[in-house]
């Protein structure tokens, strides 16, 4: 959800620092992100507001005057900022946008918190040169003997069709290797049921029966969330 506040709060920043690469060697914990600590910080939230008042919204990576209003639910005419707005193209990160509140203030919305940074999401330098193969034989888990008929590729081992959702959907493999770990314990354990064998995203559809199906599902389910924001 879009990082908004009421006049007069001030937004806390939210930065990441450096990830820290995977060894190939060993096995390690999938996805080891180091963060800011934001426990004590207030949790940024959208609050039910007076009619009239408006909402301070900053601008974040991708962001663009259409997707926002459309969010919104306000005519892009009807943003103002202290900054000149583009009328096409992104808006500079942290630009303020002065919007008219206009959402339903029976609806409960998320803090605008960052999970994991960007680069982590899309395949990036981040996992260049992280060796898929290597990491899921040494994670010894039941992804290491895996293999699924594709009908495109025949029998195909597991680490490989992990390689083939990262390149063809620009994925990071990191985040699939942990999404697979966390649902169903494939990578670094076994699979405590037959049902999470069949269906490790827990997605029981008969047409994405087997990790190949499950995990193209989830990555368009990421990507919803991911570019979904984006167009509002």
């Amino acid at each position: 959800m879009p990082e908004t506040l009421s006049a007069g709060v001030s937004v806390p920043d939210l930065t990441f620092e450096t990830v820290t690469p995977f060894p190939t060697a060993t096995a390690t914990p999938l996805i080891n992100f180091v963060t800011k600590d934001v426990a004590s910080q207030p949790a940024v939230e959208i609050s039910p507001t007076t009619d009239g008042e408006s909402i301070l919204y900053y601008a974040q990576s991708g962001d663009w005057l259409p997707a926002v209003a459309n969010r919104f639910g306000v005519s892009v005419s009807e943003i103002t900022s202290p900054k000149i707005l583009p009328s096409t193209g992104y808006l500079d990160v942290g630009t303020l946008l002065i919007i008219p509140n206009r959402l339903d203030a029976s609806i409960q919305y998320t803090p605008a918190v960052q999970v994991i940074p960007d680069s982590e999401v899309v395949f990036s330098a981040t996992s260049a040169g992280f060796d898929i193969e290597q990491y899921v034989r040494d994670a010894g888990g039941y992804l290491s003997t895996y293999r699924e008929y594709l009908g495109t590729t025949a029998w195909t081992v597991g680490y490989i069709e992990i390689e083939r959702l990262a390149y063809e959907n620009s994925i990071n493999p990191r985040l699939l290797l942990a999404l697979l770990d966390y649902e169903a314990g494939w990578v670094r354990g076994t699979p405590s049921s037959q049902f999470l064998i069949d269906y490790p995203m827990g997605q029981e559809n008969y047409r994405n029966k087997g990790m190949f199906g499950q995990m193209t599902w989830a990555v368009n389910q990421l990507y919803v969330g991911y570019y979904g924001w984006r167009r509002g």
